[in-house]
């Protein structure tokens, strides 16, 4: 359990931090809008139609995502390791999940 929090932690804050970026950069709001097509509807889980956003919506929910994407998986029958994998790398993380971790 506490591996997956780990992870999903990890994935969820490097989105984040992908999406503060591309802010930053002053990136397009369609290239905003299909990076979180990737995380909504890619990746799995519920869909949700972003096409419905206007562009200050995107950009609002943009704005709002910079210190991480919620992410929830019920314990027993929640995502699969592959979709957590996805999110890592999406989030331009390691596939494997590994860091160096100082106790």
């Amino acid at each position: 359990g506490q591996i997956l929090e780990t992870h999903l932690g990890m994935a969820a804050k490097g989105l984040g931090d992908k999406i503060e970026k591309m802010l930053k950069e002053q990136r397009t709001v369609l290239e905003l809008r299909e990076f979180l097509d990737k995380i909504y509807n890619k990746v799995g889980g519920e869909q949700e139609d972003l096409d419905s956003l206007t562009d200050a919506e995107v950009l609002a929910l943009s704005g709002n995502l910079r210190a991480g994407v919620p992410l929830a998986t019920p314990v027993f029958d929640g995502a699969e390791e592959s979709q957590i994998k996805d999110l890592l790398e999406l989030a331009d993380i390691s596939r494997t999940g590994q860091t160096v971790l100082f106790d």
